[in-house]
């Protein structure tokens, strides 16, 4: 095992190394990330540009999705005496609540005004205070995007967009695939093409080139309010003028142009997305991959031991030992790193039974996929209806479950008062004392032994033990 001596004589040896912090990245985008999908997707996005006469008019391809933004702040990087225990920043609270806000934008940097979903019921005037111009507020339960609030957006984005026909790519979210949400799309001459799933991280303009700037100045913005306001918290109503200032920041022309360039949506660029973001198919691990690189074969030469010049006339002196003369090689940076650093793929992982899955249809608006979705539908639909129908099956089967109760093995006990004047007895239906002699017949329950009119338990004339409701609930 390499110490840490060690390790820092490396490092100052190999100059062209250093230290970076990963990027998470999830399984499912690893696998998903694959060159057919991307292609096919480059494909029909070029079919639905071609067929509705939009080549050349950036102003009418957007991109939408939608992000979380704390009602908190995250703190920054801060100059600290070394040696101190104790570096703390003041914030709002350790996790503060998500809202929502989904963007949009065209590939000419034209923005839609922002539209902010906020966890609840009531929503307020002053939520608006501060907000940027045109935003539009929406409550949903738990503050997350639905059906009902993306057919919301839908009429929000239809009054700011280019008026004609447009395309709008977005992820395969639940509430971007229902039928109602395409027939909305079709009236309002909406074409709608999905991203590949677990792609958008690099097909997504929103996602490479607006997010991250955006959470950035939120949180930069939110640092400076906290810290002029130390006693206050960042609730809904302060959220507006924070998210304002960020959102100016970030909403930029180069920003948004640079993403559609950059992910090949316009202009449209197959070959746009760079082969080390398809880390799924390169078959090696990343660590052999990174390391064929031209600078670490550099360092890798730099790093051989440079061997003085003999004279040919020299014999090599004999040896005492029973082996035969080997040439001795220092080992290359590659085979030392992976030596210290095993790869994530080495190990094959264990076989997973794959369920079946559909290839979703990418084009949401066209004809097969309207026909998929009103199926889907109908069949959710009868799903439902069948646990309707079985949830009250199951209510009449209890209640009749209940009655079987009621009469039991032991026969009922009918009384004319001999046995009932020990103690002060009263119906445990109708709180009516015993008085002897009876005017009507009693009987006893056989669990609790409690007595009640023939005529208020309603047995019906079934002979029988007689249990009384009370027993039988509990």
């Amino acid at each position: 095992m390499a110490g840490q001596d060690w390790f820092h004589r490396f490092m100052k040896r190999n100059k062209e190394l250093t230290i970076r912090k990963p990027e998470g990245l999830s399984r499912a985008r690893i696998d998903g990330m694959k060159r057919e999908k991307v292609t096919e997707f480059y494909k029909i996005l070029e079919t639905v540009i071609d067929k509705n006469n939009l080549r050349g008019r950036p102003e009418c391809v957007y991109n939408v999705d939608e992000t979380g933004i704390p009602l908190n702040n995250r703190p920054p990087n801060i100059i600290a005496q070394k040696g101190a225990k104790d570096v703390v920043s003041v914030t709002n609270v350790e996790r503060g609540e998500n809202v929502t806000v989904l963007a949009c934008m065209n590939a000419t940097g034209q923005y839609i005004p922002p539209f902010v979903l906020f966890k609840g019921v009531r929503k307020r005037d002053d939520f608006l205070v501060g907000m940027p111009p045109g935003t539009e507020i929406v409550m949903t339960e738990k503050g997350w995007i639905n059906e009902e609030a993306f057919r919301v957006w839908l009429q929000h984005f239809n009054r700011y967009r280019t008026q004609g026909k447009v395309i709008l790519i977005l992820d395969g979210h639940a509430s971007h695939t229902t039928y109602s949400v395409v027939d909305l799309c079709e009236t309002l001459d909406i074409e709608l093409v999905l991203l590949p799933p677990h792609t958008s991280h690099a097909l997504q303009p929103l996602d490479v080139s607006f997010f991250k700037p955006l959470k950035s100045y939120y949180h930069q913005q939110a640092t400076s309010w906290q810290h002029a306001h130390p006693n206050q918290g960042i609730t809904k109503v302060v959220f507006g003028g924070i998210f304002k200032q960020a959102w100016n920041q970030a909403a930029t022309v180069g920003n948004a142009v640079k993403g559609f360039e950059k992910t090949g949506i316009f202009p449209l660029n197959a070959n746009a997305i760079p082969d080390h973001k398809f880390i799924g198919e390169q078959g090696l691990d990343i660590v052999e991959n990174q390391l064929k690189s031209p600078s670490i074969q550099e360092v890798q030469s730099s790093t051989e031991p440079v061997q003085p010049e003999l004279a040919t006339n020299i014999e090599p002196l004999p040896s005492t030992s029973s082996q035969q003369p080997t040439t001795a090689q220092s080992p290359g940076t590659s085979e030392i790193i992976k030596e210290i650093l095993p790869s994530p793929f080495k190990t094959p992982p264990a076989p997973v039974k794959k369920r079946k899955t559909t290839k979703p249809i990418l084009h949401l608006t066209s004809l097969q996929s309207k026909i998929n979705l009103q199926q889907k539908e109908r069949l959710k639909r009868l799903k439902t209806d069948k646990e309707a129908v079985e949830d009250k099956e199951n209510t009449s089967d209890y209640r009749e479950n209940i009655k079987k109760k009621k009469n039991k093995s032991t026969p009922k006990t009918k009384v004319k008062g001999s046995s009932a004047r020990q103690r002060n007895w009263h119906c445990i239906y109708c709180s009516e004392v015993f008085i002897h002699p009876p005017s009507e017949d009693w009987i006893q329950c056989h669990a609790c032994e409690e007595w009640c009119h023939e005529k208020c338990a309603d047995t019906g004339g079934k002979k029988g033990p007689y249990i009384c409701d009370l027993c039988v609930q509990n």
